[in-house]
């Protein structure tokens, strides 16, 4: 019985004071790590939404989507894009960076890129480009405009 494996055993008060005094210094550890040391696991995104009204998917998908895809094709750091379109003709472009990338310029070089396709979009399609976290959409407000098509805007 004189093993160490059994020296907790035989003193179960001591063992659970050093427990307790480990559990305190990692809870007063904790709050002194700078936040700065977390990593940035989540890469910044960034959704176009638009709306053509009284188009189909497939419109949608020719019309609008494949101008706005032609121009994303050469930002900067973007990993990957993917576009979806739904039969009441709004589309919805997301764009994906490298998490090196700044959040606020990968927004503006979408903007950028939305604003050299507006020239070969229908006249009736409005856009709307917001920055967002990979993530479902939250729940966003709808915004009509004076030509009677709206936009979605998220926000993360």
């Amino acid at each position: 019985m004189s093993e160490p494996r059994y020296f907790f055993i035989r003193r179960p008060i001591f063992g659970a004071v050093i427990s307790i005094v480990i559990t305190l210094l990692g809870l007063f550890a904790i709050h002194l790590l700078p936040v700065t040391r977390y990593p940035q696991i989540t890469p910044p995104a960034v959704r176009i939404q638009t709306n053509y009204p009284g188009a189909s998917s497939e419109d949608a998908a020719q019309a609008v989507a494949a101008p706005i895809e032609e121009q994303l094709a050469g930002l900067q750091g973007m990993l990957y894009y993917g576009s979806s379109n739904s039969s009441d003709g709004s589309t919805t472009i997301n764009v994906t960076f490298d998490v090196a990338r700044n959040q606020d310029l990968a927004a503006v070089d979408v903007q950028n890129a939305e604003k050299l396709a507006e020239p070969q979009l229908p006249d009736a399609v409005r856009t709307s480009t917001q920055p967002h976290a990979p993530l479902p959409p939250p729940i966003g407000t709808r915004i009509t405009s004076t030509s009677g098509c709206s936009s979605k805007i998220s926000s993360a």
